[in-house]
């Protein structure tokens, strides 16, 4: 996917479009159970940390 800016500049990702402009852009630390569900594999992914976490309470 390619994010195009208001100046024609295509973008890999938002971050990029954000760097473009002069803004910093910052990574942080976060959790590998904080995942993006897109697609069916995703979605198999989420169920199984869902089960997982229920089963711990």
């Amino acid at each position: 996917m390619l994010f195009r800016s208001e100046e024609g500049y295509y973008g890999t990702d938002e971050s990029s479009l954000v760097e473009r402009v002069g803004l910093e852009v910052r990574a942080i630390i976060g959790s590998y159970l904080n995942i993006k569900i897109t697609d069916p594999e995703d979605l198999l992914l989420g169920e199984m940390i869902l089960e997982r976490f229920n089963s711990m309470i």
